[in-house]
């Protein structure tokens, strides 16, 4: 009996080991990114063969870079995400402002749409704003920052237009 538990757990070891070999091999050898994998799923699960969300234009390249091979043979994920860079013609510069600090070393701002789903991920570095091509609608700003507290900022883009935010953070104490 003991001799069949030790043989079986050797088998499932060597299987997963062979199951996480095989997925590296599919993708290259190095992980995708999150949000490719987000716009894949998006592209594969909806009924019709289009993305149901809005993207950073950034994300859409890579995603379209990455596609994998069986998903671009069997589905229509590629004109999806060709469609997607399309309409991606708004352009959005958030910069972050904290209140009561000497100057600004990094922030992290999460963009989402107006449904509350992730858009993106940006990152301002030493007081310089972050750029996103986004396609035209309402988004939601929110930085996070070390030691600081920041609100949300609502902007409303449309096509073929700049807009420019800050979002303002207050200190902790």
């Amino acid at each position: 009996m003991r001799r069949i538990l030790v043989t079986l757990a050797v088998a499932l070891v060597a299987a997963g080991s062979l199951a996480s070999f095989a997925l590296a091999a599919r993708s290259g050898g190095h992980h995708r990114n999150a949000a490719v994998d987000r716009i894949v799923a998006d592209c594969v699960h909806s009924r019709g063969g289009f993305l149901r969300q809005a993207y950073v234009a950034a994300d859409l390249r890579l995603a379209l870079r990455e596609l994998p091979a069986d998903v671009a043979e069997y589905s229509g994920c590629a004109d999806a995400i060709r469609a997607g860079l399309s309409h991606a013609t708004a352009t959005l510069r958030v910069g972050v402002h904290v209140r009561g600090a000497r100057r600004l070393s990094a922030a992290t701002v999460v963009l989402r749409d107006g449904h509350g789903r992730l858009v993106g991920t940006l990152h301002a570095v030493r007081g310089a704003r972050a750029r996103a091509v986004v396609a035209p609608g309402r988004y939601t700003a929110r930085a996070t920052v070390a030691h600081a507290r920041c609100a949300a900022h609502a902007v409303t883009l449309r096509a073929h237009r700049t807009a420019t935010i800050t979002v303002a953070c207050r200190r902790r104490s």
